[in-house]
């Protein structure tokens, strides 16, 4: 299992999935939230709330598009 960052800024977030998908050879992957601002100190659980739902929606999408692709017959 391989264990990501705390620390991810939002804008940021598709482009670590992205690379940790591809140089762990989709390895499960730990995250520590990620944590999308470091401006809520006592708060982290709400940010590493945001920053979870938005890896839950970037998977979600992609995972979408892709059943799209394989059930239209456009699919490699």
């Amino acid at each position: 299992m391989i264990e990501g960052p705390g620390h991810v800024p939002m804008q940021m977030i598709r482009r670590n999935m992205t690379e940790e998908l591809e140089h762990c050879h989709e390895a499960p992957f730990y995250t520590l939230g990620p944590l999308t601002t470091d401006i809520a100190p006592g708060y982290d659980h709400f940010t590493s709330g945001i920053g979870a739902a938005m890896i839950g929606l970037v998977w979600l999408r992609d995972a979408l598009l892709r059943n799209a692709k394989r059930a239209s017959g456009s699919a490699q």
